[in-house]
């Protein structure tokens, strides 16, 4: 299952699909959902399967709050049974949300071709922030690093 947690980005790659909307995932969306599929969710451990979540988004670190309580809940109910992956560009770096994190959601992250990408912080900057995070992740975090060049010429 799929926690599209936001449609937020802190960045604007020209190759991307997600809208870019102010709509974020609120708690009481991500509680409901739980809900929902509890059962399945049941179904599927009973039957000695695991549990797959991707928490995804825009930039889904935008919204860690809705991370934390989608993680804690299910990690709960069903620890060892269940697995958490995240796609992030690695912009968004709190040492708290790192911490949270680590040991409990599988990061791969999207380092864009900043030459090719319309952002809104200027490319040293992005390169930077990307830059400090990586060493982050290879102590503490499994890492799958994707680099995507932008194909199109503007």
């Amino acid at each position: 299952i799929t926690f599209w947690v936001t449609e937020r980005c802190n960045l604007a790659c020209k190759y991307c699909y997600v809208h870019k909307q102010p709509k974020t995932m609120t708690l009481e969306t991500a509680e409901q959902a739980i809900k929902y599929f509890t059962d399945k969710f049941d179904e599927t451990v009973a039957a000695g399967k695991r549990i797959n979540v991707a928490l995804h988004g825009g930039e889904p670190l935008l919204n860690f709050d809705v991370i934390r309580y989608i993680v804690e809940t299910l990690k709960e109910r069903y620890d060892g049974h269940i697995i958490f992956t995240m796609t992030t560009n690695g912009t968004v770096f709190e040492k708290d949300i790192y911490r949270f994190i680590k040991g409990k959601v599988q990061i791969s992250v999207s380092i864009d071709e900043f030459r090719n990408l319309t952002i809104r912080l200027p490319s040293e900057q992005y390169m930077n922030m990307v830059f400090i995070v990586i060493p982050f992740f290879q102590r503490n975090i499994i890492i799958k690093a994707y680099v995507f060049k932008y194909l199109f010429k503007p």
